[in-house]
Order: C-alpha cells, then structure tokens, then sequence
C-alpha cells in the first residue's frame, strides 16, 4: 500500500539523516572519508540490531573488532557479543565479553587501579 510504503521512506530518510550526521560531525577534525568508515559500520550494525538483523550487524562489525588502537573497539565487541548472543553463538559472544576484559585490563587507568 502506498501510505505505508511512504513511510517506510521516512524512516528511512530519517535513519540515514541521522548517520550522516554522525559521519560528517567529524570531518573537520582532518579525518577523511576511509577514516569514517570503522564508525559508519559501527553506526549500521546498531540500527540493523534494532530491526533484528543480527547477522548482517555482525557482517559491518567484523573488520571493526580488528583494529587495532581505535576507540570503537570496544563498544564494537560489546555489540558483536549481544547479537552473537541473540543468534545463539555462545562461544562468540563469550570470546567477545572476554576480549573486552583483556583490552580493559591494558589500559593505563586499570593499571592504576589495580
């Protein structure tokens, strides 16, 4: 039917008015547009977990939980280890949450404290 149609359209436009945003608000703080794309992949995996399409969020979070020194590692496991977790795979999710200790156990702040 068109009025639904329409407003899946909305919601969409919405959805991708929104990443944008969050894409471009760092453009100039000298990234480029291959530096954004850790964090366009992070962005796409949360709303695809929002619709429930967990195997496609894991698919954009993959490269993202292999770098190396980047600030969305972390929030990009954690995320890996939900929808790991809501598909059933155990394991993944238990290697993910386990991952997340490890890099938090080597921060100068844990350090610190510990």
């Amino acid at each position: 039917d068109q009025t639904a149609f329409y407003e899946l359209i909305g919601l969409y436009n919405q959805k991708t008015a929104h990443a944008h945003y969050e894409m471009s608000r760092h453009i100039p703080y000298g990234m480029t547009p291959s530096d954004l794309l850790p964090e366009a992949n992070y962005y796409q995996a949360a709303m695809l977990m929002d619709e429930g399409d967990f195997a496609g969020a894991l698919e954009l979070l993959d490269p993202v939980v292999d770098l190396h020194g980047h600030g969305l590692v972390a929030p990009a496991l954690y995320l890996y280890a939900q929808a790991s977790a809501r598909l059933g795979n155990w394991e993944d999710a238990r290697g993910a949450f386990e991952a997340i200790v490890e890099k938090a156990q080597n921060t100068s702040r844990a350090r610190r404290v510990a």
